[in-house]
């Protein structure tokens, strides 16, 4: 099946498109981890003209689901990389008392000690970004699919294209917000009831 995509995509237009994506990505992350808000818009406008690309490469049936899978693959990439992961520093020396003699705060290794919140932070943020968002947009996918079409291709073409925008937009949604409370929650429960509402249609 991997290869019967391929075979549909134009690599120049697809290789453009990906560029693309990854400038997009980074002046969204730029205006929201610097609070420089002048890149979003253009972020976001590049990020449009990417998919645009990725629909002239394969077409709408599969170029633009292919598109938005990289675009998946290449934030979470991203948050993997730029992420504020704990890194093993030596400490700086700093001066205290009147004499202004340099005394080192570190660990017996000589590194200094990282907090065990900010790894269990960093992972939470990552399952609720990554599985859970999955879940919750193939889950969704598949109950509005069943809801809104009624003939088979109209389902499949329904399910491959919702399941890569809402599992998009969890990403983006984890990965923004303060707490990581509001995504969870809703992300699951709505997740629990689109498994209960399909099992009761089948």
């Amino acid at each position: 099946m991997t290869v019967f995509y391929w075979q549909h995509i134009h690599a120049l237009w697809a290789g453009a498109a990906t560029l693309a994506m990854l400038v997009g990505i980074g002046l969204i992350y730029r205006s929201w981890r610097w609070h420089k808000r002048g890149g979003l818009i253009p972020g976001w406008g590049i990020l449009a003209l990417s998919l645009a690309g990725w629909s002239i490469a394969g077409g709408t049936w599969i170029g633009l689901p292919v598109g938005i899978s990289v675009l998946m693959v290449l934030i979470i990439t991203w948050i993997a990389v730029q992420g504020q992961w704990p890194m093993q520093t030596r400490t700086t020396a700093q001066r205290t008392g009147q004499g202004g003699a340099a005394a080192v705060q570190s660990s017996p290794a000589g590194y200094s000690a990282v907090p065990a919140r900010t790894w269990l932070r960093g992972g939470a943020r990552f399952l609720v970004a990554g599985p859970l968002a999955a879940l919750f947009a193939l889950t969704t996918s598949l109950l509005l699919a069943q809801l809104l079409m009624s003939i088979d291709a109209d389902r499949v073409f329904t399910e491959r294209l919702a399941v890569t925008l809402i599992w998009t937009a969890g990403m983006a949604w984890a990965c923004t917000a303060t707490r990581l409370t509001g995504p969870t929650i809703i992300m699951t429960s709505s997740t629990v009831l689109a498994l209960t509402l399909l099992l009761l249609l089948h």
